[in-house]
C-alpha cells in the first residue's frame, strides 16, 4: 500500500505540472526498460551481470515523464524478482538536461536522479531499503511518436536501513555494487516508448 501511495503522489505531481500549463509545447511519454524482464531468468549471467545493463531494474520496469523547453522530468518504477528468494522494488525521480538545448528531444543529455530501492527477503520478510542519488549521461532518439533512450547511470551515495532488529541507518559513498569488477561502475539502461503531445 505504501508503494501505491508513493506512485500516486508522483502521478499527482505530473498532473499538477500539466494543470499549470507550463509550456504549450510540452510533450509526455511512457516507456519500458526492455532488458529488465530478462534479469529474472534463473542463471548466473541474468541474475548477477545482466542487471548491470538494466540499471539494476528487474521485472516490470516502466518510465514516464514530461518534456518541456528541451528538458525532461521523469519518474521510473520497477518491481520484480531478481531470484526466487528476493523481491526488488524501485522508484526513481529526476531531471535530464539536453546539451545543446533543443526542442526535438534527440541528442545527448545529463541529469540527476534519486531512487528508493527496497530488497525484500520473501522467506523471512526482512526488507533492506536505500535512498540513492545518481547521475545520468545518455542519448535519446525520437522519431515521430517513438523514442529510444540509452543511458549510463552512476550511483554516488546511499542511505540504507533494514527492518531487521538491532540494525541502524548507515550512509556512505556508493559507486559500485561489484567492487571486485571496479570501484566505480556505472549501469547501462535502454528505454523505449511512446510520445504524445499536450493536447491543449
Amino acid at each position: 500500500m505504501k508503494r501505491l501511495r508513493l506512485i500516486l503522489i508522483f502521478t499527482a505531481l505530473f498532473s499538477s505540472l500539466d494543470a499549470q500549463n507550463i509550456d504549450n509545447t510540452s510533450k509526455y511519454f511512457i516507456g519500458i526498460n526492455p532488458i529488465a524482464p530478462f534479469t529474472s531468468i534463473p542463471s548466473q549471467f541474468t541474475n548477477l551481470y545482466l542487471p548491470l545493463a538494466s540499471n539494476l531494474e528487474t521485472g516490470l520496469a516502466l518510465n514516464a515523464g514530461i518534456m518541456l523547453n528541451g528538458n525532461i522530468i521523469e519518474s521510473r518504477v520497477s518491481i520484480g524478482k531478481p531470484n526466487k528468494l528476493y523481491q526488488l522494488f524501485q522508484f526513481h525521480f529526476g531531471y535530464n538536461y539536453y546539451f545543446p538545448k533543443n526542442d526535438n528531444y534527440t541528442g545527448f543529455y545529463v541529469g540527476g536522479f534519486i531512487k528508493y530501492y527496497q530488497l525484500a527477503n520473501k522467506r523471512n520478510d526482512i526488507r533492506n531499503s536505500s535512498i540513492i542519488p545518481y547521475v545520468t549521461l545518455g542519448y535519446r532518439i525520437e522519431k515521430q511518436k517513438i523514442f529510444i533512450d540509452i543511458r549510463l547511470n552512476q550511483n554516488f551515495y546511499a542511505v540504507s536501513w533494514s527492518s531487521q532488529k538491532n540494525t541502524s541507518i548507515n550512509s556512505d559513498f556508493h559507486f559500485s555494487v561489484h567492487d571486485e569488477i571496479s570501484p566505480v561502475l556505472p549501469y547501462l539502461s535502454m528505454n523505449i516508448g511512446y510520445v504524445f503531445k499536450n493536447s491543449r
